[in-house]
């Protein structure tokens, strides 16, 4: 027996759909983004079911398009945020001579370079 028990629980907020270009401001976008930033964990959840009553943005259902939309609509967002991030820590580090921010410095630049380099 464990010496005490400690309860699980999840909080599952549901967030409005991603479309197609939210890196870029579409639909709610960047609000849309900022939302899954301050989540621990995300759950993809698409629909599959036809309704009239019920439109869909893209027009029809296909639920693999919507999550391919999704999967890249985040690594867009990801990238983005990773090149920011690098150019900030490449002003402070290299430029302003902040040698505790280095270590951070290198493992986000072999992180983009890695990303960045797959398309070379």
């Amino acid at each position: 027996k464990p010496a005490s028990k400690v309860p699980a629980f999840l909080h599952v907020v549901d967030i409005a759909g991603l479309v197609k270009g939210a890196h870029e401001g579409q639909g709610l976008g960047n609000a849309f983004l900022s939302h899954i930033k301050a989540c621990d964990a995300l759950f993809h959840v698409s629909r599959v079911f036809e309704d009239e009553d019920v439109t869909h943005v893209e027009g029809d259902v296909n639920p693999v398009r919507d999550l391919d939309i999704i999967l890249e609509e985040l690594r867009l967002k990801d990238e983005e945020y990773l090149q920011a991030r690098f150019a900030s820590l490449e002003k402070t580090v290299i430029r302003g001579g902040d040698k505790k921010g280095k270590p951070e410095y290198v493992s986000v630049g072999v992180f983009v370079e890695a990303v960045f380099c797959e398309r070379c």
